[in-house]
């Protein structure tokens, strides 16, 4: 739309006129669901580790850093493949909402 001379603003309203004309929208919703729930996936993940950690620590399970390392990278990947699989079946839901 901007090659018609347009000022970024109008060219930019055009645009979405023409998204949502077209039906597209649900596609760029869906596309942005899907960002924000890996996003809250890695979150949880970290928090995850971050809990392993403080729990390691609180009740001194162990005081070898390896073993810390790889306790605390295990409760991450746990927390984000726990989440990841949520978010697919969550998304699947969505998804059959929206269409």
């Amino acid at each position: 739309m901007a090659i018609y001379g347009k000022s970024f603003c109008k060219a930019a309203k055009d645009t979405w006129k023409l998204i949502k004309d077209r039906g597209v929208e649900a596609v760029i919703n869906d596309n942005l669901i899907g960002n924000v729930l890996t996003m809250g996936a890695i979150l949880i993940g970290v928090l995850c580790g971050a809990f392993g950690y403080a729990y390691i620590r609180l009740y001194k399970i162990t005081n070898d850093t390896t073993s810390i390392v790889i306790l605390v990278v295990i409760c991450a990947l746990l927390g984000l493949m726990m989440t990841v699989s949520f978010n697919r079946h969550e998304y699947n839901i969505l998804y059959a909402i929206i269409h």
